[in-house]
């Protein structure tokens, strides 16, 4: 699975998965070029209860007031995407080729990474992750005790994009922080807060950008 920036429905906003994990069944990727840390992360976050979700319902928004909502039928691999620019619900085939092209199946995948990303840290093959302790995060972050390090390989469109995913001392994730083709400057920087556990997997449901306003917001979330 490959992260990349791409503009939805006239935003431009941080991530869409290119590659095999969103079209099978999600399991962990066994990499030696993943630090154990992130396991540990992916495990806190529900990486074992995953396997028994059958059904994801949530809705996606952005600042501007741009909304999507989606229904993934997960052992399906069939996703019904709401809010696209033609009004009408669409159905997409997480497994079918054919869909790759469409605008919702690249809608559903950035949308459902902004409430699932530490689940792809095992999930996601092509990327090393580095664990670094005492690592300062951006200004608008908590002070954090690590961060994992997301570096993906030269893959996808954009190859050698980096993601630094802050960890606070229960595992969980706090903030994060992209920087396009591993930039040394971060394009966007937002916290991960307000998680939320249904199902045993936890997940944060609201993104804030370093001004303290809200970013992306996750609603009407529920993991059956």
């Amino acid at each position: 699975m490959v992260w990349r920036s791409v503009v939805v429905m006239g935003v431009v906003v941080m991530g869409v998965a290119c590659g095999p994990s969103a079209a099978r069944a999600q399991v962990a990727s066994k990499e030696p070029n993943k630090a154990p840390e992130a396991l540990k992360v992916a495990d806190a976050h529900g990486l074992k209860a995953w396997a028994k979700v059958k059904r994801v319902d949530f809705t996606w928004a952005h600042r501007s007031g741009k909304k999507r909502s989606y229904t993934w039928l997960v052992p399906e691999q069939r996703v019904i995407v709401r809010g696209m620019s033609s009004g009408a619900p669409i159905t997409i085939d997480l497994k079918s080729a054919h869909d790759k092209a469409s605008p919702a199946w690249h809608a559903f995948i950035n949308d459902s990474y902004w409430l699932l990303f530490e689940l792809h840290l095992a999930w996601d093959s092509g990327v090393t992750i580095t664990s670094l302790k005492g690592v300062k995060p951006p200004q608008g972050l908590a002070a954090s005790p690590s961060l994992l390090r997301v570096q993906y390989g030269q893959v996808g469109p954009t190859p050698g994009d980096r993601y630094d995913l802050f960890i606070g001392p229960d595992q969980k994730s706090t903030g994060w922080a992209y920087h396009p083709a591993g930039a040394a400057t971060p394009k966007l920087i937002t916290t991960r807060e307000r998680h939320v556990t249904q199902a045993g997997v936890t997940m944060p449901t609201l993104f804030k950008t370093p001004d303290g306003k809200m970013f992306i917001e996750i609603t009407k979330l529920t993991v059956q």
